[in-house]
């Protein structure tokens, strides 16, 4: 089912679009909210200008720094350019706890980059009417990484009502 979605994406400028001259990339890296769990997240970066690159992303919480290396839950994401945007998705299950995460990655060589970052979290659930008072539920249902920033897929394992992202 595609589902249409109440949210708004959140845009963020991304920080960094720093050269790294020795290992000939620049970096980008932001952070963003995760308030809610059992949501996915789906993450559009866009340029100003056509990008034609691959890289990979790394999301990740709970920074600790040893010897110039981040530990914490790290999870990548391959991204593609291809023209002037790039969509990330991360599933329901990565997110353990809510608050702050992390979001880097390095773009090859140097180009002229002006990134944003939207951020749209959603969720897929169904109304329980198996019991007293009916309420949403989760179970059995998860997003597709076939969702994108306009509309939410959802593979649920039963025939019920369900929706994404309610009032």
């Amino acid at each position: 089912m595609i589902g249409s979605d109440v949210p708004s994406p959140e845009t963020i400028v991304l920080t960094g679009g720093r050269y790294l001259k020795e290992q000939d990339v620049t970096y980008f890296g932001s952070k963003f909210q995760v308030s809610q769990l059992h949501h996915a997240i789906i993450i559009l970066l866009a340029n100003s200008q056509p990008l034609h690159v691959n890289t990979t992303a790394y999301i990740f919480n709970k920074v600790v720094m040893y010897s110039d290396q981040y530990r914490g839950y790290q999870l990548s994401v391959d991204v593609h350019f291809n023209g002037n945007t790039a969509s990330l998705f991360i599933p329901e299950h990565y997110f353990m706890k809510t608050g702050e995460y992390y979001l880097t990655f390095t773009i090859p060589k140097r180009h002229e980059t002006e990134l944003s970052m939207a951020v749209k979290p959603t969720v897929c659930i169904y109304l329980d009417e198996d019991i007293s008072r009916p309420t949403w539920d989760t179970s059995g249902c998860k997003v597709s990484p076939n969702s994108s920033m306009s509309s939410t897929v959802c593979l649920c394992n039963h025939l019920t009502t369900f929706t994404t992202n309610p009032l």
